[in-house]
């Protein structure tokens, strides 16, 4: 049996996001154009990342302040 490799977030290769971006996304009242043009990334982008379908594990509520601990 193989290992699952955990290729979620900016550990894969196409990422356009991280984490600090996410983070900048979710804390963000700014409409998903302003943020998209800020970010460097597409409004879909950020769209999803608002309602869950992508970066969900992610989410500020799943994760502590400083991951490092």
């Amino acid at each position: 049996m193989y290992a699952r490799i955990d290729k979620r977030g900016s550990r894969n290769h196409n990422a356009k996001l991280d984490l600090v971006k996410v983070r900048t996304i979710l804390g963000s009242r700014e409409s998903n154009a302003a943020l998209a043009r800020v970010l460097g990334v597409s409004p879909a982008a950020v769209s999803n990342v608002r309602t869950g379908r992508t970066w969900a594990w992610a989410s500020e509520d799943a994760l502590p302040d400083d991951p490092r601990g």
